[in-house]
């Protein structure tokens, strides 16, 4: 008889073993998922400080282009009033061909850095653009990596079949020793 106690007592220690264990692992995969989330989180922040300080970059530098675009419609009209009043005073008001050439060259030089500053500005908005991308990517690797860490819930039908095995296995030694079922 005290070896049918013997087997119960296995099996009942087995089965509390089989039940911490599952509770353990269940417990690491709550705190894996917790910590996954947490670092989500993190990341996200991140995502969003670096969005705003690159809008405030991309704010300033669009004010900026927009002053040099004043400046040099200003540096045309202050050097074309320059150059008229020099050639008005060489040919006493008359208009002459010189003139006439002088007012172009502003005009072209003008226009050719009006297109430089736009070129300029149009690379730098790729640039941020660009940039954006890059955050969108970083984010999502960031992600990604916290989501590989993340630990999988255990399966309670594994520990369930692991305690009917092990009742069947105790069940089988007591047979196979008393010839008792």
């Amino acid at each position: 008889m005290s070896l049918g106690y013997y087997m119960a007592a296995s099996f009942f220690l087995d089965t509390v073993k089989t039940g911490i264990q599952h509770q353990n692992a269940e417990r690491k995969a709550a705190v894996s998922r917790e910590d996954a989330n947490r670092q989500y989180a993190v990341n996200n922040q991140i995502d969003y400080d670096s969005r705003v300080n690159l809008n405030r970059q991309q704010q300033l530098q669009f004010k900026k282009f927009g002053l040099d675009s004043f400046a040099l419609a200003q540096l045309g009209r202050r050097e074309a009033a320059k150059s008229a009043a020099t050639r008005w005073w060489q040919t006493v008001g008359k208009e002459s061909g010189s003139f006439q050439a002088g007012q172009n060259n502003i005009r072209r030089h003008l226009a050719v850095a009006q297109a430089r500053k736009n070129l300029n500005q149009r690379v730098i908005e790729e640039d941020f653009i660009q940039r954006h991308k890059n955050i969108t990517t970083r984010t999502t690797s960031a992600n990604n990596a916290a989501r590989a860490g993340i630990i999988a819930s255990p399966d309670s039908t594994a520990a369930l079949l692991n305690v009917a095995s092990s009742g069947l296995q105790i069940a089988t030694d007591y047979e196979s020793r008393t010839g008792e079922v």
